[in-house]
């Protein structure tokens, strides 16, 4: 639907994933509360602009049963408790991971997610940055570690940023490693954005990051806020 951002299933799961309640989770990655959502989907089916469509399925071959590793079964139930929102037994799986396979991140990016469940911000980092050290193919721990020090940077008086242009460096390559591995998280993008300004040296690199979440948010009002371009070999900052 084109009045929420397209990553607003992928978004749902992964606030809910880090502890928010459904509520407000749904509310932050649709921009609007479940009673408003039903109204508009009543309108929408009322409106007749939609239509069916079916596809043949996929011949495939013949399937065969596997016994999965300890590691995987592991890994599976820890991800199962996060669901389940059991932190505490999602822990231990993960730890039982890190004892069988201590180079695996998965088992890293598990034990951050279910301390950030139950509040421990400090561990969940810790657990992230193990994840990232370990170069996880997750999104997550390079969001959640940038997302962290950025948070961290504006709690000065009226929300003054207190962020060094290194430190802005830093977090901005966190969250483009974010991006790359899932592009459709707009918070990566925001967090992107609140950077423009303050991280050195600023490239072309960057440039085309933000022009990519203009092409995949164009309703979102924060990037566009920030909307950037080129103008000849220097960076021209636009406020809308």
């Amino acid at each position: 639907h084109h009045d929420f951002p397209r990553s607003a299933l992928a978004d749902y799961k992964v606030f809910l994933s880090s502890g928010v309640a459904p509520n407000l989770a749904f509310q932050r990655a649709f921009g609007r509360t479940y009673a408003k959502m039903e109204d508009q989907l009543f309108d929408y089916l009322r409106s007749g602009e939609y239509s069916v469509q079916r596809q043949p399925l996929a011949v495939v071959g013949e399937l065969r049963a596997e016994q999965a590793t300890k590691r995987d079964t592991e890994e599976a139930l820890g991800r199962l408790a996060l669901v389940g929102r059991r932190w505490e037994i999602a822990e231990e799986h993960a730890r039982a991971v890190t004892s069988l396979a201590p180079e695996d991140p998965r088992a890293f990016e598990i034990l951050g997610l279910a301390r950030l469940g139950r509040g421990d911000a400090v561990g969940s980092i810790d657990a992230f940055s193990r994840a990232a050290k370990l170069n996880s193919r997750d999104f997550f721990p390079y969001f959640e570690l940038a997302h962290a020090e950025h948070a961290e940077g504006t709690t000065g008086p009226m929300g003054l940023s207190s962020i060094t242009p290194e430190a802005a460096r830093r977090m901005a390559n966190l969250y483009e490693q974010a991006i790359n591995l899932h592009a459709r998280f707009l918070p990566s993008f925001r967090g992107l954005v609140g950077l423009v300004g303050i991280a050195e040296p600023w490239s072309v690199e960057d440039m085309r990051f933000l022009e990519l979440g203009q092409k995949l948010f164009p309703q979102d009002e924060f990037i566009d806020r920030k909307s950037t371009r080129l103008n000849s070999s220097h960076l021209v900052i636009s406020y809308a």
